[in-house]
């Protein structure tokens, strides 16, 4: 998986910050980087080619990530920015 197209996912998540004010009390967050991987890999492994499957995917991780409640529909504008990403790196 290339540095970049990790950066840039990770770029995405932390201007999101599904965490909020919370996300100072994470101490290995650094910027979303795990999730950002995850999100990729699931994307590239599980053939989610589409922003609805995306938009599971975020969800689902970040949900078990932090125990957060995030719908589908709150995740679909970043699956949208994420599909993008992909698609440029030829993931999708």
């Amino acid at each position: 998986m290339e540095e970049i197209i990790v950066q840039e996912t990770m770029k995405v998540l932390a201007d999101w910050n599904p965490l909020g004010d919370d996300a100072s009390d994470v101490s290995d967050l650094d910027n979303y980087r795990a999730e950002a991987s995850d999100i990729l890999f699931h994307i590239d492994i599980e053939n989610a080619d589409t922003v609805p499957k995306i938009s599971t995917l975020i969800k689902n991780i970040l949900n078990d990530a932090f125990d957060m409640f995030l719908t589908r529909d709150e995740c679909k504008p970043i699956a949208k920015q994420i599909y993008e990403i992909a698609k440029k790196a030829k993931y999708i």
